[in-house]
């Protein structure tokens, strides 16, 4: 997958500005978990959504550089089948998940 378009370039905000970098390393891999282990060991940096990385970030395992940078927001559904009448624990469900991940997002300093 090296050289692929798709993967060696990352997208950043800065001051409201997209500025498009081509990235270069010796690792490439399109696993959100590779990156993640590869960063653990120590092997470069990566992307990662803060919320994926939040307790590394609290202990000290993992360190934020370029933060004057921002990545674009990433968007999160819940997808389910389409029905006339929601039954009530899948709307519990619904109810839960958003509240825990308002929760999460504000004890990790996030914005909604």
């Amino acid at each position: 997958m090296r050289g692929h378009k798709t993967f060696d370039r990352w997208k950043f905000r800065e001051n409201g500005e997209v500025r498009d970098v081509q990235v270069r390393g010796r690792l490439l891999t399109t696993s959100s978990e590779v990156v993640y282990q590869w960063t653990l060991a120590g092997e470069g940096i990566g992307i990662k959504a803060l919320w994926d990385i939040h307790p590394d970030l609290a202990s000290g395992r993992l360190i934020e550089c370029l933060p004057q940078y921002a990545r674009d927001d990433a968007d999160m559904y819940i997808v389910y089948a389409e029905r006339r009448h929601l039954p009530p624990r899948m709307r519990a469900f619904i109810d839960f998940l958003v509240a825990e991940l308002k929760s999460f997002y504000g004890a990790a300093g996030i914005a909604d």
